[in-house]
């Protein structure tokens, strides 16, 4: 979904809101806001976070709110994976090219994330046995295509 601006750095809410309505009203299955193929990338952390909290406070659970964390910093990373969850966001997304700031091989920045990810759970409290985890790092792994 696109992110509709008033200016640079302000985000127009009202046009945000109908959009949203207008989306959903076409029937659409759930909403990725903050992709790699837009804005997002180019959005200050301030606004992003505004609009994390802007759709998944509008959605009330209506579709699942997906959001594109992908970052070259892995630091902002998790923490707009953290701002999405603490919003209600269902799910979050990041693209392979986040390897810039660190020069980490990818699969070392994704053993990271995983990581990552599973110290953020448990720190907000998300109830999963290590077998759980260890069945979720599987399926990732399964899912990652070969180099």
């Amino acid at each position: 979904m696109i992110t509709p601006l008033r200016d640079r750095d302000a985000l127009d809410t009202a046009g945000l809101e109908r959009l949203i309505e207008h989306i959903i009203a076409g029937g659409v299955q759930g909403l990725f806001i903050l992709g790699t193929s837009g804005e997002g990338p180019g959005l200050s952390y301030r606004l992003r976070r505004e609009l994390i909290q802007s759709v998944c406070r509008q959605m009330r659970g209506r579709v699942p709110v997906l959001v594109g964390i992908t970052d070259t910093s892995f630091t902002e990373a998790i923490g707009m994976a953290k701002c999405a969850a603490d919003a209600g966001a269902q799910a979050v997304v990041t693209a392979d090219h986040v390897d810039a700031e660190t020069g980490l091989p990818k699969v070392e920045l994704r053993r990271m994330l995983d990581d990552g990810l599973t110290e953020l759970a448990r720190g907000e409290g998300i109830e999963m046995d290590d077998a759980a985890w260890d069945r979720l790092r599987s399926e990732l792994r399964a899912r990652r295509p070969s180099r």
